[in-house]
């Protein structure tokens, strides 16, 4: 069946039978993961869901953080708390403190790049963290140390004053290291490994730049953002390749000083089934914000996780951040209920698909197979590809279904139905 005539037959069935498809009007809201404090966001898309990674805030006069966390979510507004799944003490050569990690796949495998305390490894001038890297075979874990050791400490040459906020990216089969604070970044290529230096430390020229390093790439274009500045703003450059040269662009998300001062400002960057995101944190669940004693306190210890939209401008500049309390809208998934047709009598034969919190979808086939028949799916791409099939006696099925327009199809022996789905 050709891309047309699925649509065709799509209109055909809300034409005669009068289904409506919708969705309820939802959105995330800000912070995300009340009443958690969490900061420092790092952001993943692996098959049909989001990641975000986050450290956790424990103290009230001091950064104190001793733990990450992950949240996942299909759709934007149902997020899932997988609770702690790395601690600075994980790592062997720590003397413990957390600070920004950041998550990069590669060869089916997840590498989470932390910044810790090292035990014994504390330079002059410096401030005694170094970066390591625990693996898993998924986003979730569980993760432990990769190599035993560290990839950048106080000892490594060229490296800065505050060796924190490492962000890893992979482009065109290279894998690159970036980190920074204190007004310096760096960067460093990797072994295909994940896990050791490749080469020397470079530094990175950016004008405004004081830590928070993350690139995306958008048609062709890199965009390298960064807090700038100290109370923070986050501001961005433009170059040509994974490695600049870069040219500032301008600030995209102003200081947080509502509902009460954050002097930093870490922002993540990802596009999620066709949405662009910006992942950032305020301070609205600060005991300076909930107390109403902003007077003499600020939210720079206490902070939580947001997100809004990013959106760009006909000429691919970034419009700056638009900062809400609702967060960003649902995604349309496949929780549909669909009528479709029987193509021996013509009779409507209720049928459903319901997106669960695994990435998959449960499949309530048409009446309820009382008799245990034998039940055939097929799940084909638009061009006809034959995705997944399956044979169950069961009448709710688990099926995975990737994004796109497919045509499910449908047969208990007798009867055969079938139907053209928009999976979002």
């Amino acid at each position: 069946m050709t891309k047309k005539y699925c649509y065709i037959f799509a209109f055909l069935l809300l034409t005669l039978f009068g289904d409506v498809i919708s969705v309820a009007a939802q959105t995330s809201g800000n912070p995300l993961f009340a009443p958690l404090l969490t900061a420092d966001a790092s952001a993943l898309v692996y098959r049909d869901t989001l990641y975000v990674f986050t450290g956790h805030d424990e103290g009230t006069t001091s950064f104190v953080m001793n733990s990450w966390y992950i949240f996942s979510t299909t759709d934007m507004v149902h997020w899932t708390n997988h609770g702690v799944k790395l601690r600075a003490r994980d790592f062997s050569w720590s003397s413990g403190q957390a600070f920004a990690g950041h998550v990069a796949e590669q060869n089916g495998k997840f590498y989470w790049y932390c910044p810790v305390l090292h035990k014994t490894i504390k330079g002059t001038g410096k401030e005694g963290f170094a970066i390591g890297v625990a693996v898993a075979n998924h986003p979730l874990g569980p993760y432990t140390d990769a190599i035993g050791s560290v990839l950048i400490t106080d000892n490594t040459p060229n490296c800065i004053t505050l060796n924190i906020d490492p962000f890893v990216t992979v482009d065109n089969g290279t894998p690159y290291l970036y980190w920074g604070s204190w007004n310096a970044c760096r960067y460093v290529k990797l072994k295909p490994s994940m896990i050791q230096l490749d080469g020397s430390v470079q530094t990175v020229t950016l004008q405004g730049f004081f830590e928070a390093p993350w690139i995306h790439k958008r048609n062709n274009t890199y965009y390298f953002s960064y807090a700038s500045g100290y109370p923070s703003t986050t501001a961005y450059s433009t170059g040509p390749s994974i490695t600049g040269p870069w040219t500032y662009k301008g600030v995209i998300n102003d200081k947080i000083e509502t509902p009460v001062i954050s002097e930093t400002n870490h922002q993540a960057i990802i596009e999620f089934k066709g949405n662009w995101y910006f992942i950032y944190h305020n301070t609205a669940l600060s005991k300076a914000a909930t107390d109403n004693t902003a007077a003499t306190n600020n939210g720079t210890y206490e902070r939580s996780v947001c997100i809004d939209k990013l959106e760009y401008n006909g000429d691919g500049s970034i419009k700056k951040v638009v900062r809400t309390t609702t967060g960003v809208p649902i995604i349309p998934t496949t929780s549909v209920q669909a009528n479709l047709i029987n193509y021996h009598n013509n009779a409507k034969q209720p049928f459903s698909l319901q997106a669960l919190t695994n990435g998959k979808y449960a499949i309530k086939l048409p009446g309820n197979n009382s008799n245990n028949n034998t039940l055939k799916i097929s799940v084909y791409s638009i061009n006809g590809v034959l995705l997944e099939k399956i044979v169950t006696t069961t009448n709710n099925h688990e099926v995975s279904l990737p994004s796109g327009t497919h045509i499910l199809c449908v047969s208990d022996g007798t009867v055969r139905y079938s139907q053209c789905v928009n999976f979002f």
